[in-house]
């Protein structure tokens, strides 16, 4: 059996299984998705010290990998602990069923977690507000009850667990599906308040147009966020950063004032769990006016990872709403274009690129307002002033003094607009 060596050392040393189509050493996205996997382990608390990827069309339904693997990985486990360097756990690259999870889990000697119990860890150890951490015990709680049985057999094959089935094992296990399902349904009902919050939040921002940031996680929408609204918002070089949407309000000539939103990264294949229970938070991306799409264009995986958030917003239902692609990292359009076309490139610390997404955001929200046309008296320029704070505008000075305002505003604040032109405030 052959086996990778990984890099660096962790809490957790994790000995990791999966199934391609074709090797990391023959497929460059094969290689993204299990360099991926390196990094979620790392944002866990843990480090992935060996790996062995199978060759086969398909996962084995009933073990994952096929069951030669399974043994060659019993013994290689057995192996490492007789040499004094015990692996801590088996990791899955992908999300397996539960009973396939329950069936390895009775094989192995060490506990076994998928990619998705990786990642909800991942998630737990990131979330630092109320509402983040009651989103991600929902989906936690959410994915652990199918496997609960499996579970506790694994645990009780390690010493830590009741008995496996009758007696006193069997009611535990019924406790605990029963405290556990009380408790999802208790998170739901309190899930659905935060979206009845939100939904509110929303409607209290009024007309102003709002632009949620999304993207791959780690492309740098926090530091761009930062660079756009004047001020550092504290981006970190790590998976999963920003869990919590952070709302800022942003003016600048070339649009006026919006409204900010940077919102949670996505990754490849994001579990369903995870969407479902942050229902409350990416309902910011899907009722957006238009999305700033950010990637790191220094990525060697850029457009895989730009096609992945495409496939993530298209399941809740967001793939509808406008995008600007803005290419983070790089200073000159030419060093992503053939890569990502129509692409802005940027370098968000220093400043290089800003002014031309900007301007691409006017443009766009622009094209989705209604022009405004209005003679102004002379010396008006409250009124200019007004419409240049929520929109693109353009000033004609005549020969008397007058002015022509030409101006993209929404409806209501054309309105508003036009009722100070006629002197109602």
């Amino acid at each position: 059996m052959t086996a990778d060596a990984g890099a660096g050392a962790g809490p957790r040393r994790l000995f990791a299984l999966g199934v391609a189509a074709r090797s990391p050493e023959d497929d460059p996205e094969v290689a993204a998705y299990w360099a991926e996997l390196g990094r979620l382990a790392e944002s866990a608390g843990a480090e992935v010290a060996e790996r062995y990827v199978q060759v086969r069309s398909e996962p084995d339904p009933h073990t994952y990998v096929g069951p030669g693997v399974v043994e060659r990985t019993v013994q290689a486990l057995a192996q490492a602990a007789e040499a004094g360097r015990p692996f801590d756990g088996v990791l899955l690259a992908h999300e397996v069923a539960p009973r396939v999870l329950a069936r390895l889990g009775e094989r192995l000697p060490v506990p076994v977690e998928d990619r998705t119990r990786l990642i909800l860890g991942v998630f737990a150890r990131r979330a630092r507000s109320a509402e983040g951490r009651l989103q991600v015990e929902l989906a936690r709680l959410s994915y652990e009850l199918p496997r609960l049985p499996g579970r506790r057999r694994g645990l009780s094959r390690q010493g830590g667990a009741v008995g496996m089935r009758g007696g006193a094992g069997e009611s535990a296990l019924e406790l605990d599906r029963r405290r556990i399902r009380a408790r999802i349904a208790e998170l739901r009902h309190r899930v659905a308040l935060l979206r009845q919050e939100r939904a509110a939040r929303r409607a209290d921002r009024g007309e102003m147009p709002r632009v949620a940031l999304v993207g791959y996680t780690n492309a740098g929408k926090t530091t761009l966020l930062g660079a756009l609204a004047g001020r550092d918002e504290g981006g970190r070089d790590r998976l999963f950063d920003t869990l919590d949407p952070t709302v800022r309000r942003v003016r600048h000539p070339a649009f006026g004032q919006i409204l900010a939103v940077d919102t949670v990264g996505f990754v490849r294949d994001l579990p369903p769990g995870l969407l479902e229970a942050f229902e409350a938070t990416l309902a910011e991306v899907r009722e957006a006016d238009l999305l700033v799409h950010v990637v790191d264009g220094t990525s060697p995986h850029a457009p895989a990872e730009v096609e992945a958030v495409r496939a993530v917003l298209s399941r809740i239902g967001a793939d509808t709403v406008p995008e600007v692609l803005v290419a983070t990292h790089v200073r000159r359009p030419e060093e992503v274009a053939a890569r990502l076309p129509g692409a802005l490139a940027v370098d968000s610390p220093a400043g290089v690129g800003l002014e031309a997404v900007c301007r691409r955001i006017g443009q766009t929200l622009a094209a989705m307002r209604p022009e405004v046309v209005l003679d102004l008296p002379p010396g008006r320029w409250d009124l200019v002033a007004f419409a240049r704070a929520r929109g693109p505008v353009e000033v004609e000075t005549a020969a008397d003094g007058r002015l022509r305002l030409s101006a993209r505003l929404t409806p209501a604040d054309a309105a508003r607009l036009r009722r100070r032109a006629l002197g109602g405030g």
